[in-house]
């Protein structure tokens, strides 16, 4: 008697674990893991990262952060979920498989700033400093489809005397606040938004269309054109 009990207690636990394990993720949840490159390596503070997550924290999403940024903290006061890189292999031992996310949704890609200033005629001399913000970001569901593929280069520079530091700050803010407006229009995130702000929604995004529309030079449509972009190496 006392081996059927431990058996069919047995069977509960396992029973139950389960149910746990297949515990579907909260539909307001996602995953967000955006990385920002500069000459092949990673910028020291991954403003897209850090901005993408807050602001979609602020329409009322539960963010976990999987990219690490200079301002983690301050993401951890603003009630976003820092998920840690894994610690580096040992010598000798396998790196560690990352965890993949639980959230409804998932944000993962990456941000290239290539530097492309112009230059007069055949001189080397360059007038502008100019930044291509090549963005390449994937959306998918929990079941690990799809849902939108998010590929743009977006084009910006001013005068040599602003300065690479704030030419870049100004690419990586313009950049994170069109990839924001992509993100937004994607379906399956727009409904992940609280009912109460989906006129809110509707309006920031017609405006930040209208700001797009006005600010984004897409690289790709003047290489298309036949065309340099504005102040690229290729403009006479």
């Amino acid at each position: 008697m006392n081996l059927a009990r431990a058996t069919l207690a047995l069977a509960l636990c396992v029973s139950a674990l389960t149910l746990v394990a297949a515990e579907p993720a909260k539909p307001n949840s996602v995953s967000v893991a955006v990385k920002t490159m500069l000459k092949n390596e990673p910028t020291r503070t991954q403003v897209a990262q850090y901005g993408l997550c807050t602001e979609l924290t602020r329409w009322g999403l539960s963010v976990e952060s999987r990219q690490p940024t200079a301002w983690d903290k301050h993401l951890e006061k603003a009630k976003v979920t820092v998920i840690a890189p894994p610690a580096p292999p040992k010598e000798g031992e396998k790196a560690p498989e990352p965890k993949k996310p639980e959230t409804a949704l998932v944000v993962e890609g990456t941000i290239e700033l290539i530097y492309n200033p112009t230059k007069f005629y055949d001189n080397d001399r360059e007038l502008t400093i100019n930044y291509i913000q090549k963005v390449d970001v994937k959306v998918s569901d929990a079941s690990g489809k799809e849902l939108k593929h998010v590929a743009w280069q977006n084009y910006w520079g001013t005068n040599n005397d602003a300065g690479h530091d704030k030419v870049i700050a100004e690419c990586e803010r313009r950049c994170t606040r069109f990839l924001l407006l992509d993100l937004l229009k994607i379906e399956e995130v727009a409904k992940a938004i609280p009912q109460e702000r989906q006129e809110e929604l509707k309006k920031f995004v017609a405006d930040e269309e209208e700001y797009r529309k006005k600010e984004f030079d897409d690289f790709e449509t003047h290489k298309m054109k036949g065309e340099p972009a504005k102040g690229s190496d290729e403009q006479k």
